[in-house]
């Protein structure tokens, strides 16, 4: 039996271009795409859409991410002029204080231009070409429904897999299209929901329950996961500046690094308690009742040994409005990587990427055979 291996890009918005150097150090060591399934959440959904685009050329693929990611500009991602940003984040301080936004209140700042980023990079006809021929088995998006807090899964898969419905948690077959990269990488509070068929979607970060569970639908066998996220020690540390630390910056960090790592991490045990089951049933598979069944997974993780580059060495990547605007609000070190879209920084995380993998190397490659 055909073991099928999936690749997951957990999100971390600016911070996914950590996962760029470590796929670099993958495709110096694995010419050949060694993935059948791609699953993606937030910026790590639109790293997805370029190796998808690419599937018969995984060398090519990361190379035209890692010159995406180096020219990165924050304009290309979001408007941050000094009026546009003033006027939308005023919009969103008075909406909160009114208790009620409309639709173009409920962000700081504007992504429109990342649309025209994902036209340019993304070729989605050639991602349906390419599951149409079976290149690929499946591909599968993340974004979190804002009317009732569901974790949908956009996917679309030329094999026998059908949409699924858990508790919190969807599956909806589709074609994939740009909408569907916006509504994953749509950080709340920072950009506007994104529309899709009458529904308004946020990243798909928010409010995953089980950030495996769509590749073990689309019947992966063996997961690697590429987390921006170091683990954190549980032991609680004490701030060095009380005052700081109470700020919305900082706190929104916080909330962001919980919501992108903490149920990943938790999803990764269970499946370590299920593979541990299975060992002591001596089975690969076991049949539970109701026809539901549990079955043996194998997963590698790649995730950064030290702290990440600090966002706030690269300030400057920031036009003077946006400056103006961190300052206001209270700058946090944690919330300004995530929306700090800028080449420098970037290349400074793909560099960390590229070592943490090629560190592990033989081991990563050993998982891929």
């Amino acid at each position: 039996m055909t073991q099928r291996t999936a690749l997951l890009l957990p999100g971390g918005g600016a911070r996914n271009a950590y996962q760029v150097g470590a796929l670099r150090a993958i495709a110096e060591h694995c010419p050949r795409n060694p993935f059948d399934i791609l699953v993606g959440t937030s910026a790590g959904a639109l790293n997805l859409g370029v190796l998808a685009s690419r599937a018969d050329d995984f060398g090519a693929a990361v190379e035209q991410l890692q010159r995406i990611w180096g020219e990165l500009e924050v304009a290309q991602v979001y408007s941050a002029k000094s009026v546009s940003s003033l006027r939308s984040a005023a919009g969103w301080m008075w909406g909160m204080v009114r208790g009620h936004q409309s639709a173009d209140s409920q962000r700081i700042l504007d992504n429109s231009p990342l649309g025209a980023l994902i036209d340019a990079e993304v070729d989605f006809a050639a991602i349906n070409r390419f599951i149409d021929s079976r290149r690929l088995h499946a591909v599968a998006v993340h974004a979190a429904r804002f009317e009732d807090g569901c974790s949908v899964s956009f996917f679309n898969s030329n094999h026998d897999v059908a949409p699924w419905s858990r508790p919190s948690r969807t599956g909806q077959k589709t074609e994939l299209r740009r909408e569907h990269l916006l509504a994953s990488a749509a950080i709340p509070m920072v950009f506007a929901p994104q529309q899709i068929d009458g529904w308004h979607y946020l990243d798909g970060a928010f409010g995953q329950v089980a950030p495996l569970s769509s590749a073990l639908h689309l019947g992966a066998d063996k997961l690697l996961v590429i987390t921006v996220n170091p683990r954190v020690d549980s032991t609680p540390a004490v701030p060095r500046d009380p005052v700081a630390a109470l700020q919305l910056p900082t706190i929104a960090s916080q909330l962001f690094a919980a919501q992108l790592d903490e149920r990943l991490d938790g999803d990764l045990d269970r499946m370590r308690r299920v593979n541990g089951l299975l060992d002591a049933n001596a089975s690969d598979a076991l049949q539970l009742p109701g026809g539901s069944h549990l079955r043996r997974t194998q997963s590698l993780v790649i995730r950064p040994t030290s702290a990440l580059a600090s966002a706030q060495d690269y300030m400057e990547g920031f036009p003077e409005g946006m400056q103006w605007l961190l300052n206001m609000v209270g700058q946090s070190g944690g919330f300004v990587s995530y929306i700090l879209f800028y080449g420098p920084y970037a290349k400074a995380l793909m560099e960390q990427g590229y070592c943490d993998a090629i560190a592990r190397i033989d081991e990563i490659v050993s998982f891929l055979e």
